[in-house]
């Protein structure tokens, strides 16, 4: 990949900018087109989360498109650290709240404030579904491989 150093890599996709180490996390190029979907969602005005938030696959393009704000649910301390450099490169940083550690544990906490929930788990999102309520403001919308 272009622009490797000491192990972090750079990536650009639809305008969005991504980097992360790759001796520490991957990047699915697959998820291309589901990117491109939540980047062209209508987000304006809208609270998002991101249960699984990688190094920020979903996160930002759902930012992009005009959340308010974001909480981005993230156990490993590496795609932490590239999600943290991917909101400073894509100017929303101040938008997004970084929730480190087991999401069964910290989104209850958010309570019910959700307009959007992403639970891109794969390959199912059963386990997400619990804490995807737990967050859910009802009568909104639910982004996701599964939704429910």
């Amino acid at each position: 990949p272009e622009g490797c150093s000491n192990g972090w890599v750079n990536h650009v996709e639809h305008s969005i900018k991504y980097t992360w180490d790759i001796t520490k996390v991957m990047f699915s190029r697959g998820n291309v087109t589901e990117r491109e979907r939540m980047l062209k969602t209508d987000m304006a005005g809208k609270i998002a989360v991101d249960l699984y938030a990688g190094i920020g696959y979903f996160s930002i393009p759902l930012l992009l498109a005009g959340a308010t704000h974001l909480h981005a649910f993230e156990l490993n301390p590496d795609s932490i650290e590239a999600l943290e450099r991917n909101l400073v490169l894509n100017g929303v940083k101040n938008k997004c709240t970084v929730h480190p550690g087991d999401n069964a544990v910290t989104a209850p906490s958010l309570g019910k404030i959700a307009d959007v929930i992403n639970m891109g788990l794969l390959p199912q999102a059963d386990l997400g579904i619990p804490l995807a309520v737990s967050s859910y403001a009802f009568n909104r919308s639910l982004l996701g491989k599964n939704q429910c």
